[in-house]
């Protein structure tokens, strides 16, 4: 998948193609990201089902730093979502 966005406090999206977007399937769940020789656990912070997953990163050194340090256009690796989330039903 290809870095295609960084804002500030620590936001990067990241492509997805469709369907990986399927897998995304309730909030809280993570995925696994390998960017600069290293990998890291990130919560996505997209909703289910978007186009783009989204994750809120800090700077905390391995994968996180070269997240927020690579340019847009940057390829990286991102394992499907996992874990079972939470349900927002009441």
């Amino acid at each position: 998948m290809r870095l295609i966005a960084q804002f500030g406090n620590g936001v990067d999206n990241i492509d997805l193609d469709a369907a990986w977007a399927a897998e995304h399937r309730v909030p809280g769940q993570y995925c696994e990201v390998r960017a600069g020789g290293a990998s890291g656990y990130f919560a996505l912070a997209s909703r289910p089902g978007a186009r783009r997953f989204r994750f809120y990163v800090q700077d905390n050194g391995g994968a996180s730093t070269a997240l927020m340090t690579s340019p847009v256009g940057t390829m990286v690796d991102v394992g499907s979502p996992a874990g079972a989330g939470y349900g927002l039903e009441g």
